[in-house]
């Protein structure tokens, strides 16, 4: 009886809820951007720990990527070289506070941010046309 009531009192006090892991899993089954649809579907506020080559930290608002940050980059960079990682894991929390940066809170959705990353990284029709000295429409 106990045990139920501090669960209950546990999940009522929202500072025990900031924390609570509600989803974890494995960088080669699940890539970052499958992810990041993920929780933009169920729109959540959480902080992503993940753990590969480095450490990196993805943070949402509304299931919208507003922060990211590696041991040496921060914002679009770090979120690019995240996006890369094929190996490692990852667990997602509940989150009020994170870190949000300004190039981020730029895009209007996840899918504009992704479209930019991918052509910083030379991926998709956006790269394509860059590469061949035309300006893709926005």
């Amino acid at each position: 009886m106990y045990n139920a009531l501090a669960n209950a009192a546990a999940y009522l006090d929202p500072a025990a809820r900031v924390s609570k892991l509600i989803l974890s899993g494995d960088l080669s089954y699940f890539r970052v951007e499958m992810l990041v649809r993920i929780l933009e579907a169920i729109k959540l506020n959480a902080e992503v720990a993940i753990e590969s080559q480095e450490k990196g930290h993805l943070y949402f608002l509304q299931g919208k990527v507003v922060g990211a940050n590696t041991a040496t980059d921060q914002g679009v960079p770090a979120l690019t070289t995240i996006s890369q990682w094929k190996i490692g894991t990852f667990s997602v929390r509940l989150a009020e506070d994170m870190n949000r940066h300004a190039d981020l809170l730029q895009f209007t959705d996840n899918q504009a941010i992704f479209k930019h990353i991918h052509a910083l990284a030379g991926q998709g029709a956006v790269a394509a046309a860059v590469a061949q000295g035309r300006v893709p429409a926005a």
